[in-house]
């Protein structure tokens, strides 16, 4: 299937009635616009022959049709049909693309392993197109789909790759990339030896002549394992292709050393045939044009807090002679380093044994990747943040924290810094305290040293914490929940955030207490045995971390409550339903749906529900229960809700 690559933009029109009979419905302009699934039917009726289209991908003039116009708002369309499994039954699909004049652009047949999908990338801006989806010309082959069109390629495809600006030290941010939901595109790997499978596309501009590629599973969402790299040049031709090396997919590594400055190149990465394997994943580029470029950001305080400026410390890193550096007027250091140092390495000698300096070590693209280590003797370490603390960076989970606690009671401590370096205090930021049920209990602010707090909670009681400020993009934030021994039971960070700019708290790995039930007084669900058949009831207290099917705790109380009414109502099934809203790629969010109505479902049934009680499904962002283009009408559509099936 060859592709021209399109993006464009939907307007609102109303129904068109051309000569020949298919009416062709105008779809109102949406990024990511999907109908709902497997909604929409090609009529029965046969077109009578007169007026019947014929088109360049089949032999015959067209029988069955259904078709739509839009309006570009761009040079790029996709258009994609989406047919097996629960998204309809239509069968051998073609799709074909008209202009103004309905003179056709390009057609496409069923691929049998993915959706039917029609890109191209020479439309006009304001000009109207129409498009047709229609079958073989045979009455068997009738049935439903799913349609969705989007103003952008998606990295499903090569002319669709996501564009990687940094190729020096520099590893991908982003949460939603994952083969979730992808198809197979593009040429076949010499390494694979069958596929591509779930491949998902990237391009980059060489700046040297060596590339060094690594593919790493994160634990966002699924669980991808054994990747596959693969390395073609501008026209597509295949350099090198990097199979699995490691178990499950942890790591693995493509290196090439032939590339030519400044030409384009694609990178595909994807693993062997098994849904088991789908789930997210981290690039990381390493061209070694600046293979020492790390960076030490740090403030020198005396024990009080107070910055201390002017003041000398010694710097020895490894193979380099010591050399004194001075901070700042404001107490800071920065110095770029020759390069990184090893975990647990002392780094610096302080002139003062009273100081303390705080640190951090960043790459290239400004990823702390060490942190200093408590100051003892006027030493000062560096260690990489530890998974046994939920990788800090500010605080130290294995030290009692400076707070006074009530016996039975518990406290909130955060801080936040400028994201810049991970080290400068933000004064006078916002926080929000939230209980359970989302409403503000309490608010504090940051101190010149960028510390805020909410003192002697009640232990029992659940709380999410927010930020009330409008340039989170710019601030990076750690809070602790420290229990009536000083200690650090739970941790929260930016990299945690929900849809909404919730801090979620997660017990730290090495917490072996038990979980402490909340109080669930103010937490209710009707009454199931009240209930209408195929009622939605919303659950307001489930959440997830960002972009991830992973429950907080703070979904415990109600989920509770749900399995206590089941097992008082033992003749009652349910639904578990999960929904999205219209931002991001339509199968990802289908597929995190599930995962997330799934994860729903197995807490209920690990508690001791039995299986065929309860049912789950994901319907994206096809069922909105709200406007789609506010932030308030966003957050009503991701939910998770269940409805009585008998």
């Amino acid at each position: 299937m060859k592709f021209l690559f399109t993006t464009f933009t939907l307007a609102l029109f109303c129904t068109m009635h051309v000569k020949s009979q298919i009416n062709y419905t105008a779809i109102e302009h949406a990024k990511n616009w999907c109908s709902e699934i497997a909604s929409i039917d090609i009529p029965p009726e046969k077109i009578p022959q007169e007026n019947r289209v014929k088109i360049s991908c089949y032999d015959y003039a067209l029988m069955f049709s259904k078709g739509y116009s839009f309006v570009a708002s761009s040079n790029q369309v996709e258009i994609r049909v989406k047919f097996r499994e629960r998204f309809g039954s239509i069968k051998r699909p073609k799709l074909v693309l008209l202009d103004q004049n309905k003179n056709e652009l390009k057609c496409e047949v069923t691929d049998p392993y993915k959706d039917d999908v029609l890109l191209y990338a020479n439309v006009k801006k304001g000009s109207t197109y129409y498009f047709i989806v229609s079958i073989d010309n045979h009455p068997d082959y009738l049935g439903n789909f799913t349609l969705c069109l989007s103003n952008a390629f998606s990295y499903d495809y090569p002319l669709g790759a996501r564009d990687i600006k940094s190729t020096t030290h520099f590893c991908t941010q982003d949460p939603f990339i994952s083969t979730l939901g992808s198809n197979r595109e593009g040429p076949t790997p010499s390494c694979l030896e069958k596929g591509p499978n779930y491949n998902r596309w990237f391009s980059f501009k060489a700046k040297t002549s060596n590339i060094e590629i690594t593919v790493t599973k994160t634990p966002v969402e699924g669980n991808f394992e054994s990747p596959f790299l693969t390395l073609y040049d501008e026209n597509l031709k295949e350099l090198t292709c990097s199979e699995a090396t490691t178990v499950v997919g942890d790591k693995d590594k493509l290196i090439y050393n032939s590339l030519g400055v400044n030409k384009k190149y694609y990178l595909a990465v994807d693993h062997l045939y098994n849904n088991e394997y789908l789930g997210s994943f981290e690039l990381c580029f390493d061209d070694f044009s600046n293979q020492d470029a790390y960076y030490l950001s740090g403030i020198l305080k005396d024990k009080s807090g107070h910055v201390q400026a002017q003041k000398k410390v010694v710097l020895k890193e490894e193979n380099k002679e010591a050399k004194e550096i001075f901070s700042d007027d404001k107490g800071h250091l920065k110095v770029k380093l020759n390069a990184l140092p090893k975990d647990n390495q002392h780094l610096i000698t302080l002139d003062n044994t009273d100081l303390q300096l705080d640190l951090v070590i960043q790459d290239a693209n400004q990823k702390p990747v060490l942190r200093s280590k408590n100051t003892k003797d006027g030493q000062v370490s560096v260690k990489k943040p530890q998974a046994e603390c939920n990788r800090l960076i500010l605080f130290d989970c294995l030290e009692k924290q400076e707070v006074d606690v009530v016996l039975n009671k518990k406290s909130i401590l955060g801080k936040v810094v400028d994201k810049k370096d991970f080290v400068s205090p933000k004064k006078g930021i916002n926080y929000g305290l939230y209980d359970h049920k989302l409403n503000k209990v309490q608010t504090a602010i940051a101190d010149h040293n960028g510390h805020f707090s909410f003192t002697n909670l009640p232990r029992d009681q659940t709380y999410l914490v927010r930020s009330l400020e409008e340039n989170n993009h710019a601030l990076y934030t750690e809070i602790i929940e420290v229990n009536d021994q000083k200690e650090i039971v739970k941790t929260a960070t930016s990299h945690g955030l929900d849809e909404n700019g919730f801090f979620h708290f997660q017990r730290l790995p090495r917490e072996k207490a038990s979980i402490t039930l909340i109080n669930t007084k103010d937490v209710s669900l009707p009454i199931l045995s009240g209930l209408k058949k195929d009622q939605a009831v919303v659950l307001k207290n489930v959440y997830f971390k960002k972009a991830s099917s992973q429950l907080f705790e703070d979904s415990y109380a109600e989920l509770d409550i749900l399995f206590s009414q089941l097992m008082k109502s033992k003749n009652i099934r349910i639904k578990i339903s999960g929904h999205s809203d219209n931002t991001g790629d339509f199968n990802y969010n289908l597929v995190l749906s599930e995962k997330r109505a799934q994860r729903v479902a197995e807490y209920l049934i690990k508690k001791g529900i039995s299986k065929s009680r309860v049912s789950y499904q994901g319907y994206g962002q096809s069922k909105p229960i709200a406007d789609n283009t506010s932030k308030k009408g966003r957050m009503q559509n991701r939910r998770v809700d269940f409805t009585i099936v008998n």
